[in-house]
């Protein structure tokens, strides 16, 4: 049997204005205690950084195993994990070999969504190019401007 695993994490998150970052911080907070076993809470002041503000909060968890962590890593995407206990894991090869394969398929589902979004930034800059050529072309062809304007 697996054994449970205490970890301090850290969760950030950046926005605007103020009240609405503290508010949503506090919120996400407060909803993971209900979901999750968390043991400590600090949610720190949000400061500002140019024109948003950051703020973040340090957790103290329990999770049930290693695989209960690794859930909460991909779901909540925490900036930091420190394990604080076990001191030393244990992990049956079929559990490992499940996690790699879980995050090589997540990291390929990521991949694909990078490489979709890309195409299509790509083609939405292309038709935006092409209407605003063609808006040109439409001024200049009822005599709104001269083609060197």
């Amino acid at each position: 049997m697996e054994k449970p695993v205490l970890a301090r994490v850290i969760i950030e998150m950046l926005g605007a204005p103020q009240e609405h970052v503290t508010k949503t911080m506090q919120n996400y907070v407060e909803k993971l205690s209900t979901t999750r076993t968390v043991l400590k809470k600090h949610v720190a002041e949000a400061e500002q950084k140019d024109k948003i503000f950051s703020i973040f909060s340090e957790l103290e968890m329990r999770f049930t195993d290693l695989a209960d962590l690794l859930d909460f890593c991909f779901e909540a995407m925490p900036s930091s994990v420190e394990v604080v206990e076990p001191a030393d894991f244990s992990i049956k090869l079929d559990r490992l070999n499940a996690f790699l394969n879980d995050l090589q398929a997540r990291l390929h589902e990521a991949d694909a969504i990078i490489k979709t979004e890309r195409t299509r930034q790509s083609i939405l800059d292309f038709n935006t190019t092409n209407v605003f050529r063609r808006f040109l072309l439409y001024l200049v062809e009822k005599g709104h401007a001269t083609a060197s304007e």
